[in-house]
């Protein structure tokens, strides 16, 4: 599968309908708070994950919950309307259409949409115990679908899949938020292949008194000069460890999809360049496709200052950054800024977020 090319939004979180053409290979998305800058990342998300419906549950953690109900599924539905599923669709540059409505799962089998509708809000919030992903691919002449339930039963999650399904597509969500385990392993496979110099190269430019990053079964250790012990990725700066995250991510497999939650969180003003510098190479390099969103204009003003230099011109056109809004009685829009239109807001001191 190629990158997605244009989204749709239905009924999902504070998006009664949303939709995206021209996405691009790097997507930036700006917006005032509660635009639903993450919500987008999240449908993303789950269009990504397509055929487990635990993502559905997961992805409260990316807001910094470390636990939820499962009454708490709820959330998922556009002003708490669990009779209209959510509906999520994107297709791609190889003309391959991802779909994905979720269904709510009720702890009474009986319980009906019907019943829903005229059902008290505490009775539909005690009887919601999962969620069911009914999903199809569509690409070709060819049409598929699928089915998949999670459940959560006194704080135990089950989980039934299509196995007739298998995913092509790899996906990671990087948020401040999120305590990611996962990063271990996606540095242990840099080491593994030896890579990791890419992202000892970055994280050197940064801070240069880096000297090494080891991957160990106890976590990510970073050496660093005059040092004679490793010292924990944890006790590190929030900064370092946004950017170990990111750069293992990009570099983590073919064609991956990755999501990255407010980008500037715990960063320096003066690491800005050299991350855009190894987003824009790497993406490319690992022929990854980016959504990021962000509130810092600072941030998008050392972007335009980079895509200015003749080393980087040429990936003017790979990057778009949308202004998500919500007008009240209108709903959610995008506006898509071309390079030329974001360079003349910055040089003019347009406000853009």
């Amino acid at each position: 599968m190629k990158h997605i090319k244009n989204l749709n939004i239905e009924n999902f979180r504070g998006f009664k309908s949303l939709k995206i053409d021209e996405l691009n290979d790097i997507n930036i998305f700006i917006g005032k708070n509660n635009c639903g800058k993450t919500s987008l990342l999240e449908a993303v998300f789950l269009l990504v994950g397509i055929s487990n419906p635990k993502l559905s549950y997961n992805i409260h953690s990316f807001r910094g919950e470390d636990g939820i109900e499962a009454s708490q599924l709820q959330y998922l539905f556009h002003n708490l309307d669990i009779s209209v599923s959510p509906l999520l669709k994107c297709k791609s540059s190889d003309d391959i259409v991802r779909e994905l409505e979720i269904k709510p799962k009720f702890q009474d089998d009986e319980l009906s949409v019907e019943d829903i509708k005229i059902s008290s809000e505490s009775t539909v919030s005690n009887n919601i115990i999962g969620v069911q992903n009914h999903f199809n691919i569509q690409e070709e002449n060819d049409s598929s679908e699928y089915d998949s339930d999670f459940e959560l039963r006194d704080g135990l999650g089950t989980q039934v899949t299509d196995k007739q399904y298998s995913e092509r597509l790899n996906g990671v969500f990087v948020s401040s938020a999120i305590k990611n385990s996962d990063a271990l392993k996606r540095v242990e496979n840099l080491a593994i292949n030896q890579k990791d110099h890419l992202l000892l190269d970055i994280l050197k430019k940064i801070d240069p008194q880096l000297t090494a990053i080891k991957p160990m079964s106890s976590g990510i250790f970073l050496g660093y000069k005059n040092m004679k012990q490793l010292v924990p990725l944890a006790i590190a700066g929030d900064g370092i460890k946004t950017i170990v995250n990111i750069i293992s991510a990009i570099t983590s497999g073919t064609n991956p999809v990755i999501l990255i939650d407010e980008i500037e969180n715990g960063l320096h003003y003066s690491a800005y360049i050299e991350l855009w510098k190894a987003i824009i190479t790497l993406a490319k390099e690992h022929n990854a496709q980016l959504f990021i969103t962000s509130h810092n204009e600072e941030m998008l003003e050392y972007l335009v200052e980079i895509l200015e230099d003749e080393e980087y011109q040429g990936e003017q056109d790979t990057v778009s950054v949308f202004n998500l809004v919500n007008i009240p009685q209108k709903g959610n829009f995008v506006y898509k800024y071309s390079f030329e239109g974001l360079q003349s807001a910055i040089e003019t001191e347009t406000e853009i977020r």
